[in-house]
C-alpha cells in the first residue's frame, strides 16, 4: 500500500526454522521486503518498537503425535483472545524456562503435555513472585499441588454426550456464559484444596450437572480438558471472563 501503514506483528504470527534458542536469545532483527511486482518503488520503516503484554500464551514443546493438538490449542486460545481485543505474547516452554514470564501478569498453558523440570521450576518461581497461571488438562503433579487441585482423577467418557457442556456459576465468574459446549471425550477431575472454588461443572446432553470442570484459586485456574473448537462465540466469552478474573485492568 502507498503511504504509511501501522503494522503489528504478534509473536504468535512467527514461525521457526530448525531449533532456535528461543526469544530470549534474539539480539538482531532483520526485515526483508518481498517483491510484489516489477515497479520503481521503495520501502521505509520508522518508529520500530517492541512491547510486552500482560498476558502470555505458552505453547507446549511436545512433538510427535501430540504436536498437532498442542499447536491447535495454542492457536485457538490466541484466536479467542484476539477476537476479544485482548493483546497477548506468545512463548514456548523453553522461553518460560529462561525466565521470560517475570514481566507477565497471567500465563496461559492451553495444552502442555510432557513439561520438563526446568519449565516447572520456572512456573513455580513465577507464581511465588505473584504471577497467575491458567492451566488446561495436562498438568504436572507439582503444579497441580500449587494450584490446589491435586491429585487429579482421570475419567473417560462412558456414554455419548457425558461431557457435552460446561455449565457455569455466573455470579462466581462474572461475564462467563451460562453454558459452553465442549463434547469432551475424557476429563481430569480435580480434588479441591483450601481456597479453591468450582465455577464450572461438566453437564451431559440431558442437562444433568456432574463433576467440577473449571476451578479457580489464589494462584490461578484449572480446566479439566482442552477447550475444543466447538461453540467459538461462547469460548471467547469464557476466555475473556477467566482473563478478567486475574487481570481485571
Amino acid at each position: 500500500n502507498k503511504g504509511w501503514n501501522r503494522v503489528v506483528l504478534g509473536k504468535a504470527e512467527f514461525g521457526s526454522e530448525d531449533k532456535p534458542g528461543g526469544w530470549a536469545s534474539v539480539d538482531t532483527i532483520r526485515i526483508c521486503a518481498w517483491q510484489g511486482k516489477a515497479a520503481d518503488t521503495f520501502c521505509a520503516i520508522d518508529n520500530l518498537h517492541a512491547r510486552t503484554e500482560d498476558i502470555a500464551v505458552v505453547k507446549g514443546d511436545a512433538e510427535g503425535p501430540e504436536g498437532g493438538t498442542v499447536q491447535q490449542c495454542a492457536e485457538d486460545w490466541g484466536g479467542w483472545l484476539s477476537a476479544m481485543g485482548v493483546p497477548y505474547g506468545s512463548f514456548s516452554e523453553k522461553d518460560v524456562a529462561s525466565g521470560v514470564l517475570s514481566t507477565q501478569k497471567l500465563a496461559v498453558f492451553p495444552y502442555n503435555p510432557g513439561m520438563n523440570d526446568e519449565t516447572v521450576a520456572a512456573i513455580e518461581k513465577y507464581v511465588a513472585a505473584g504471577g497467575k497461571v491458567l492451566m488446561v488438562y495436562s498438568i504436572r503433579q507439582e503444579l497441580a499441588a500449587m494450584l490446589g487441585v491435586g491429585p487429579l482423577t482421570y475419567k473417560g467418557r462412558g456414554r455419548e454426550g457425558q461431557f457435552a457442556d460446561i455449565v457455569f456459576d455466573q455470579e462466581a465468574l462474572p461475564g462467563v456464559p451460562a453454558t459452553v459446549a465442549q463434547d469432551s471425550w475424557n476429563v481430569n477431575l480435580p480434588r479441591l484444596g483450601p481456597g479453591v472454588q468450582t465455577v464450572g461443572w461438566w453437564q451431559d446432553r440431558e442437562g444433568e450437572r456432574g463433576e467440577p470442570a473449571v476451578v479457580v484459586g489464589e494462584n490461578g485456574a484449572y480446566i479439566g480438558h482442552i477447550l475444543t473448537s466447538a461453540d467459538n462465540e461462547n469460548k471467547r466469552l469464557l476466555v475473556l471472563a477467566l482473563v478478567g478474573h486475574f487481570v481485571p485492568d
